[in-house]
């Protein structure tokens, strides 16, 4: 639809409200309650936004982008509300397979209603989709249109191994006194942001494997990884997320040499002497130098210089933070809860994620931590759940978290089952645990005493979008 106009600023807000309504309608069409009264004012809010946008912008084009709706080529910024009411609508809108909704300026509410009605019959049976949707003439002004096909791209796991050799790289730079590849990472971060929009399922089951968990390059890459899921929920600009993915991927370089004693100490802060605290302070003030001498001073330096300053005892700096240390900090905490050291046990996601939900409920970062959980859900993508058995004294299947689930439910998310209940290893079923509601995780098992690789799904099956 090529006559139709930008947005105006006040035509953006009526846009969102559009979005959060339809939503809610179709929210509704899956769950079977379509002849409420709330549903029916719902219904006639879509109808009054589409006539005011359509008559005041020539025509209205609805399509997604990633995972952010877009109205006549403007992204919508959206409020908490708009943004979960958006969330909802973008599984649908993805689960019904549309590309764009494009009405034009003359369309009247005797055109609309039936239209909406066969979006509600697709939701409860998105088999139709196809037929009732994509493959129907509608009347003039009405177009439905499927997705573009996508243009060729790295691989989340392509992405994540250049990102952990890039740490690598950084870490045998920085211990040989040789100036970090900061030019080759601004570009490997700035095409990690772009996958975000698609691949974060993937990218942070990727953070939770096992392999090569007790390694500093591995820790510095999932936190960048981990830094920018909650810079995006947060809504840092495409610039920003960059320099927090590049401040994330250098915050902890003054580790380099340090042993397990002391690595264990800098968790528990409370516990640090007082000798000790002066001695990494003394440390972490000698690395920044250091990181000054090697690549020189600039604003993305000074980014850096202040995360890895701040950094230096998790969850004890005192005073004000800066916005990019508390990101980085929280993304640090959950990635180094589940490093394995000697003497130091496997901590389950589960209790990882209810750590810092407690944190940040009591502190000064409790915005951040409910983006946080929001995101990555009670049982992260990549987690290993036990499902609870089906009838008494049976045995529960053992299942793989892949995304969160469409329900909007942290605590019960989009799995695989790996496992069946009679031990046999097995591919699937998917199981939508916010849909199917007979079936409940009863805890997190350690992937490498259950053998599951974690991110089997997104490498060899179709990809399940949606985190």
């Amino acid at each position: 639809m090529s006559d139709v106009s930008k947005l105006a600023p006040e035509q953006h807000a009526l846009a969102a409200q559009l979005v959060s309504a339809l939503s809610r309608v179709l929210q509704a069409a899956r769950q079977g309650d379509v002849a409420s009264d709330v549903v029916g004012e719902a219904v006639d809010e879509v109808r009054r936004h589409v006539q005011a946008l359509t008559q005041g912008a020539g025509g209205l084009a609805l399509s997604l982008a990633g995972e952010r709706f877009v109205v006549n080529s403007v992204p919508l910024q959206l409020d908490f509300r708009a943004h979960r009411d958006a969330e909802q609508l973008r599984h649908i809108w993805e689960s019904l397979g549309l590309g764009a909704i494009e009405l034009g300026a003359k369309v009247e509410a005797a055109q609309l209603e039936p239209f909406v009605g066969a979006m509600m019959l697709c939701v409860r049976a998105p088999e139709r989709a196809a037929q009732v949707l994509l493959g129907r003439t509608w009347p003039t002004g009405i177009a439905v249109r499927p997705p573009r096909r996508p243009a060729t791209k790295l691989s989340a796991g392509a992405l994540y191994a250049g990102l952990l050799l890039l740490a690598e790289r950084a870490v045998a730079c920085f211990a040989a006194n040789t100036a970090p590849p900061t030019r080759h990472a601004r570009r490997v971060m700035q095409r990690l942001v772009d996958a975000l929009e698609d691949d974060e399922s993937a990218l942070v089951a990727l953070t939770s494997r096992p392999e090569r968990r007790d390694r500093l390059a591995t820790h510095l890459c999932n936190t960048a990884v981990l830094s920018l899921v909650i810079g995006r929920r947060a809504g840092l600009e495409r610039t920003m997320l960059v320099t927090l993915g590049m401040a994330a991927l250098f915050h902890d370089l003054p580790k380099i040499g340090l042993n397990d004693r002391t690595l264990d100490s800098m968790e528990q802060p409370s516990r640090v002497s007082e000798q000790d605290r002066a001695r990494i302070e003394q440390h972490w003030l000698a690395t920044a130098r250091k990181l000054v001498q090697l690549v020189g001073l600039s604003e993305a330096t000074v980014a850096r210089l202040v995360v890895l300053y701040e950094s230096r005892l998790e969850f004890s700096a005192e005073g004000e933070l800066s916005l990019l240390s508390r990101i980085v900090r929280l993304a640090d905490a959950v990635d180094t809860a589940g490093w394995t050291r000697p003497g130091k046990p496997f901590i389950a996601a589960e209790q990882i994620i209810g750590a810092l939900a407690n944190h940040g409920a009591r502190g000064d970062d409790a915005p951040l931590s409910r983006l946080f959980v929001a995101a990555l859900g009670r049982y992260p993508a990549g987690s290993v759940v036990k499902l609870a058995p089906q009838r008494p004294g049976g045995r529960g299947e053992l299942a793989l978290v892949v995304s969160q689930g469409l329900g909007g439910d942290a605590a019960r998310p989009m799995v695989r089952v790996c496992v069946d209940a009679a031990g046999k290893r097995c591919d699937g079923p998917d199981l939508d645990l916010a849909v199917d509601t007979s079936r409940a995780i009863s805890g997190c098992v350690d992937a490498r005493e259950a053998g599951v690789n974690v991110v089997a799904p997104h490498a060899f099956a179709p990809r399940v979008r949606g985190a």
